[in-house]
């Protein structure tokens, strides 16, 4: 009997070992003792040795092992969806850039646009296709708003020569480097309505300055989103919201004789963060302007994080950097630098109103560093020569300006730097 008993005890000993496939079972947050599934791949020589893991079906023949997708041998058949790209660590992800994608549309969940999501736009088509495919695209926007089947998504390429009219339409639009919508009169683009749009990469304005409204937002229930856009050489003003939403992330609005942005009492809110804003407006002529870089009326919203500079105005009404006259907005983490009214050489004040400016500098003239601060041609991007003024002085911000201008991630450093950018090695 004592050796019955003995000989269960060995038997389960054996059995509940802490090596066991039965222990790794019940006890898989023991990873110091139990293998975790990766490490049950080990190395291959064809992709037939890599069915055991379904999620890495692939051999690498260089490296002998088993990886999700491989570039070099063409076998990415796994990279789907809003992960069709096999990057470098040999894993799907999504497409980050036009070219990426065979359609030459990446749109922003990662995903590759198709004929049947995208009407595609190239302001160089001949001109004859209402379809707006990739094989044949139209030649102006306002075509692939109305081709059928109605899309989701725009792509333009070249430059599309129209007055833009959106009304009570969804749409997003997409661009290819160096595209751009332009006119040489009236109102380059209009929203209205209860339409929400939003558009990328587009650049909106003349190659020279022309007698043109960039972008006129009078969408009583809707929006205009912009990311990374141009908004230039526009004489009447870059940027005018008369009601609904305006919200520009990362974008450049400059030379615009007429001002930068203005958003007026009536519409219902902005969000503009992360912009290079300037060369704006007129100062010492006979048409002066009335506002500069930013006019921001009693309406709530944000002006943060945006490098405002070189804009000029009359000075009678409003400064020439930011005038932002809201009392629960926040114009917070903003550089003014170098805006002029009148004929004054340069202003201190640099901004007015009872927005809450918090860490804002506003510095009429002085060194700060930029990479060219020549008011002719300006680059605003901060160099290793800004001041401790500048950099890390725009405190935690990163819960709502996790990326700058460029895309780079907030901060690098113990603080973000004020302004669009946030200087990287």
């Amino acid at each position: 009997m004592i050796r019955s008993w003995s000989l269960l005890a060995v038997v389960l000993l054996v059995s509940c070992t802490k090596t066991s496939s039965k222990y790794c079972g019940l006890h898989p947050e023991d990873t110091a003792t139990c293998p975790t599934p990766d490490a049950a791949v080990t190395t291959c020589t064809t992709s037939d040795d890599c069915t055991a893991t379904p999620e890495t079906l692939v051999c690498n023949a260089t490296s002998g092992t088993c990886v999700e997708c491989d570039q070099a041998s063409s076998q990415t058949a796994a990279c789907t969806g809003t992960d069709p790209v096999c990057g470098d660590d040999q894993v799907c992800r999504g497409c980050r850039a036009h070219a990426e994608c065979a359609s030459g549309a990446c749109l922003p969940d990662g995903s590759c646009g198709t004929d049947e999501t995208v009407a595609f736009v190239d302001g160089s088509a001949p001109g004859t296709s209402a379809s707006c495919t990739q094989a044949a695209p139209c030649r102006r926007i306002s075509e692939g708003l109305v081709a059928g089947p109605p899309r989701l998504f725009i792509k333009v390429s070249n430059t599309v020569v129209e007055n833009l009219s959106i009304n009570d339409r969804n749409i997003t639009i997409l661009a290819s480097p160096g595209a751009r919508l332009a006119s040489t009169q009236n109102t380059i683009l209009q929203v209205s309505g209860s339409s929400r749009v939003v558009i990328h990469d587009l650049e909106i304005g003349a190659t020279v300055a022309s007698p043109t409204l960039g972008v006129d937002v009078n969408a009583s229930t809707g929006s205009l989103t912009l990311h990374h856009v141009r908004v230039i050489n526009n004489s009447t003003a870059g940027i005018r919201a008369n009601a609904g939403t305006l919200n520009v992330y990362r974008s450049t609005i400059a030379d615009n004789l007429g001002g930068g942005i203005h958003v007026r009492n009536s519409a219902a809110g902005y969000d503009i963060r992360n912009n290079f804003i300037h060369s704006n407006g007129r100062g010492s002529t006979s048409n002066a302007t009335l506002y500069g870089g930013l006019l921001l009326e009693q309406v709530v919203g944000r002006a943060e994080y945006n490098t405002v500079a070189f804009n000029e105005c009359d000075g009678l009404q409003n400064r020439a950097g930011i005038a932002c006259y809201g009392l629960s907005s926040s114009a917070t983490g903003n550089i003014v630098f170098g805006n002029r009214e009148g004929f004054v050489a340069l202003d201190s004040t640099q901004a007015s109103g009872n927005c809450t400016f918090g860490t804002t500098l506003k510095l009429g003239m002085g060194d700060l560093g930029f990479a060219n601060p020549n008011p002719t041609s300006p680059d605003l991007h901060l160099t290793v020569a800004s001041p401790s003024s500048v950099r890390d002085a725009g405190g935690a911000c990163e819960a709502t300006n996790p990326e700058d201008i460029d895309g780079n991630p907030r901060p690098y450093g113990l603080g973000c730097d004020l302004g669009a950018d946030e200087l990287t090695p």
